[in-house]
């Protein structure tokens, strides 16, 4: 063998191990796409009712102010009109708590 058989053989070894890497660096980057995007269709499916429950928390524990509720009540009946959200008391209802000192 020549000289110049041993540079193309290198050569075409190089191209050959560059073609590999490349080729595992789209393999793992398409699995962990497709990996992302079943996790973001899975955390995307939340019932708006169970929204608006979280969101009612917050407005009982005084995290949010009256308005702050409404618009969100307003938005997720917008998003979700079957929920029947819009049907739903614009507030929660009054604690009687005599110990409760907001009132």
């Amino acid at each position: 063998m020549s000289l110049r058989d041993l540079d193309a053989q290198r050569i075409v070894g190089a191209i050959a191990i560059f073609c590999l890497v490349v080729g595992l660096g789209i393999w793992l980057l398409s699995t962990y796409q497709k990996r992302l995007r079943q996790d973001l269709s899975t955390t995307d499916s939340c019932d708006p009712r169970d929204l608006l429950g979280m969101f009612r928390e917050a407005f009982e524990e005084g995290e949010m102010n009256d308005a702050e509720f409404e618009k969100v009540r307003e938005v997720l009946a917008r998003e979700e009109p079957s929920a029947s959200i819009s049907r739903l008391p614009s507030k929660p209802p009054d604690s009687s708590d005599p110990l409760d000192p907001a009132k």
